[in-house]
């Protein structure tokens, strides 16, 4: 583990990984998820993408013969509709780019400038991947959520009393419901809910759900006692 000790960017971030890198490197971004990352050892270099439906709002990428030959950011008449989803194997010498990105208007070092530089100077292969969960804002960590809810088994090994449940539910050990509708929720350790209809929602380790009718949301740990709130 490698500590960005201040936030000064995404270029910053990995550029602090630059002493640990012997040949290549799998960058991320922290706030997206990968299910399902598709084999890359055939790679010296490769960027990762998938299609969306509003390419003019993300970075794009233009592609030839299987390999990246720039990137356009939010263009008003994209090439194509296969986007940056911040997933990049690359050489080591990347991050002698990394250490040459000048700070943006919004003051941070971004990384994309670095990406843009290597697919300009380097043989760089294009892969889509398999999946991508981008949880940037709020209602994308939901949308993440539900649809990773729905792939996992339901378990309920608390103590459920006078409940209904459908879809995928989880009732983790220590955690009580009564009288309770339940429809993909995740219930931790030690949470306890009464009187409750919820769907889609994670309740974490040690909160408190009374009288609550509640859909797309997500309670941290140690939510204090929510009671008699409606939110559908």
């Amino acid at each position: 583990i490698v500590e960005q000790e201040e936030a000064l960017g995404t270029a910053d971030a990995a550029l602090q990984a630059r002493e640990k890198i012997d040949d290549r490197a799998l960058i991320m971004n922290g706030d997206d998820i990968y299910p399902g990352l598709p084999d890359l050892s055939a790679h010296s270099s490769c960027l990762l993408g998938m299609e969306v439906d509003e390419p003019s709002k993300f970075g794009i990428y233009q592609i030839e013969d299987g390999r990246v030959k720039d990137i356009e950011e939010k263009p008003e008449n994209p090439s194509s509709a296969m986007a940056n989803i911040g997933l990049y194997l690359v050489g080591s010498e990347f991050f002698d780019l990394l250490d040459d990105v000048e700070m943006s208007e919004r003051g941070e070092y971004e990384i994309t400038d670095a990406v843009k530089e290597y697919v300009g100077s380097e043989q760089v292969d294009f892969q889509e991947a398999r999946r991508w969960l981008p949880c940037s804002y709020p209602d994308q960590l939901m949308d993440a959520n539900l649809e990773l809810l729905e792939e996992i088994e339901t378990a309920t090994d608390g103590d459920m009393k006078n409940s209904e449940t459908g879809g995928t539910v989880i009732i983790e050990e220590d955690a009580r419901v009564e009288n309770s509708e339940l429809t993909n929720v995740v219930i931790h350790s030690g949470a306890t809910v009464r009187d409750c209809k919820l769907e889609n929602v994670v309740v974490r380790e040690d909160s408190t759900l009374q009288d609550v009718e509640t859909s797309r949301s997500y309670y941290m740990p140690g939510c204090p006692e929510a009671e008699k709130v409606e939110n559908v």
